[in-house]
Parts: C-alpha cells; sequence; structure tokens
C-alpha cells in the first residue's frame, strides 16, 4: 500500500514518490495504458492514410472533399474523447490501487464514466479559454494592431500557462467531487503560487521522455515502427505522470493547508 505523506516534499522527492507509486500500481494499470496506445497508433495510422489518400486523389489542398476533411476532424474529436476517458480511468486507478491494491478495475470504470461528463465539460471550459485568447489576438492581428508573431509568442506562453495551472481539474473531479468550473477554479488556487513549482516537475520527465522518443525514432526510421514505438513507450510514461500528478496533488494540498 502506498502512503500519501501529509508533509511538504522537495521537488525531488515528489520525483521519489511518483516512481515509488508507478511501480507499485504498473501492474494493474498498464491494461489501460495499452489499450489508450493503440487507440492512439489507430488514429496516427488513419490520419496519415487519410492524408496520403487526399494527397494522391485530390493533388490541390483546394479540391480535397469536405467528407474527408470531416473524417479528420470526427477521428480527432473521437480520439480526444476516448483519450480523456482513459487517461482519468488510468489516474482513478492508480489512486484506487495506492489505498486498495486489491480493489476491481471495475470501480475505476464505473466512477470515471459517472463523472465522464463533468470532465468533458471541464476540459471544453479550459480549451475554450485558451482557445479565446488566441482569438483575440487574431482579431487584435486583423485590425492591424502589429501583433504578428509576438502575439503569437504571448499566446503561447498563456497557453503553457493555463495548461499547468488548470491541469489538476480532472483529480479535483474525481476525488473531491466538485464541479466542472469549480475543479479549474481550485486547480488554480492550489498552483497559483507553486506555478515554476510544478511547471519544474512535469517539465524534466518530460524533457527526458521526448528525447529517448526522438532516439528510437532516430534508430528505427521508419512511419509505422515509430508510431508502434511510441505506443510501447506510452504504456509506461502514461502510468508514470499519472502517477506524479497525484504525488504533486497532494503536495500542493499540504502546501495549500500549511499557509
Amino acid at each position: 500500500m502506498f502512503k500519501f505523506v501529509d508533509n511538504k516534499l522537495n521537488i525531488a522527492e515528489v520525483w521519489g514518490a511518483g516512481f515509488k507509486l508507478f511501480k507499485q500500481t504498473f501492474a494493474k494499470v498498464w491494461g489501460f495504458a495499452f489499450i489508450l496506445a493503440i487507440i492512439a497508433i489507430a488514429a496516427e495510422l488513419l490520419n496519415a492514410f487519410g492524408v496520403k489518400a487526399g494527397e494522391h486523389s485530390y493533388p490541390g489542398a483546394e479540391h480535397v472533399p469536405v467528407g474527408l476533411i470531416l473524417c479528420v476532424i470526427a477521428v480527432i474529436i473521437v480520439v480526444g474523447l476516448l483519450v480523456l476517458y482513459f487517461k482519468a480511468v488510468i489516474l482513478d486507478r492508480v489512486a484506487t490501487v495506492a489505498l486498495t491494491p486489491d480493489a476491481s478495475a471495475s470501480k475505476s470504470v464505473k466512477h470515471v464514466l459517472s463523472k465522464y461528463l463533468i470532465l468533458l465539460v471541464s476540459m471544453i471550459v479550459l480549451i475554450c479559454v485558451i482557445l479565446a485568447a488566441g482569438g483575440i489576438l487574431s482579431i487584435l492581428f486583423l485590425l492591424g494592431k502589429g501583433v504578428g508573431a509576438l502575439g503569437l509568442i504571448i499566446w503561447s506562453l498563456f497557453a503553457v500557462y493555463i495548461s499547468f495551472a488548470f491541469m489538476f481539474n480532472i483529480p479535483l473531479i474525481l476525488f473531491e467531487d466538485k464541479g466542472a468550473v469549480a475543479a479549474l477554479g481550485d486547480s488554480f488556487k492550489l498552483v497559483a503560487s507553486n506555478w515554476w513549482r510544478n511547471f519544474l516537475i512535469f517539465l524534466v520527465p518530460g524533457l527526458i521522455v521526448v528525447l529517448v522518443q526522438i532516439l528510437v525514432m532516430y534508430i528505427i526510421r521508419h512511419d509505422v515502427g515509430d508510431y508502434i514505438a511510441m505506443g510501447i513507450i506510452s504504456v509506461f510514461t502514461i502510468p508514470y505522470f499519472q502517477a506524479l500528478i497525484l504525488v504533486q496533488f497532494n503536495d500542493l494540498k499540504q502546501r495549500s493547508k500549511s499557509k
């Protein structure tokens, strides 16, 4: 059984606790990560096939039929919905197994399903906030306010800031019964005074994963092989990051209590 500590951790301790939780729960969650990897690989292959088919059949971009475009959009939406669900299941499963090792997987499946609409609305609100900022900058650019490349940089930085500030909306919905918007607000409160620390905690392992992926792609050098290799890597990385999210979520709550 994994013990979530009731004292604040330093960054190295958060990484260590996250890895420890990952090791203790991986055997119980890898199946869900494997399903997610299969979905991602299938989506990449479908998109690659669709793009190549469009380029072959319709050499000019203006001749690409609306139906093909709608199919690509539909695939992106369906994959997004499935990714949200299975990542939430993995997060819930890691938390459940950490406290009750013999808990059945169906418990997490049903729990996430009962909260899925709230999760979806919360993520849609988050995406709308990010897109709205981009829309405002686009309008300023069209009005000739000289935003241009600087606006793109500002929007990118804003998107990164918001993504990390609101990243704990899912655990707040799953474990503390928060509403879609309330979860975003509470996540911001948890992260606000610890944003750089939170960013660093996820940036370092994220960069390590990216470097491993680049190395693997350099070695394989084959489109289908790359997709499969990335899928295999994600079977391990997704559960790890969900474990890290749980440890950091607990640490931020302890920091919030101590204020």
